[in-house]
């Protein structure tokens, strides 16, 4: 498996990580809610701070672990770079190599990324 694929794996795994932890955070507050409009048929200011703050917390983490397992691409770009004079494996610039072998992580480079733009 290839770095950047691990960092991936990674990625994803820290998303489900959150939207577990978020969305039965977020499921619970809502059941809260629930409970106080139709049982006690009112809602407190007690309860809007104890209850709807931590809410929102946990509905940005619900949003920031949906992003790192679906999307995520940024953050993937940003810590592995792509680009035609980069290793494909690590991301690392290769301008200037004058080798087949990637400096950073001893990955053989074909000739078909050579030939798009990289200097050899």
């Amino acid at each position: 498996m290839t770095q950047r694929g691990l960092f991936r794996v990674l990625m994803k795994a820290v998303g489900i990580y959150f939207m577990i932890e978020g969305g039965v955070t977020v499921l619970y507050y809502a059941a809260q809610l629930i409970f106080a409009v139709v049982v006690e048929g009112e809602i407190s200011n007690r309860w809007v701070w104890s209850s709807v703050v931590p809410s929102i917390y946990s509905a940005a983490q619900l949003a920031a672990g949906l992003y790192l397992f679906f999307a995520g691409r940024f953050i993937l770009d940003l810590a592995f770079p792509r680009g035609p004079s980069r290793c494909h494996e690590c991301g690392y610039d290769l301008s200037g190599n004058d080798t087949d072998i990637c400096p950073e992580c001893a990955t053989k480079i074909t000739r078909v990324q050579l030939s798009q733009g990289e200097t050899p």
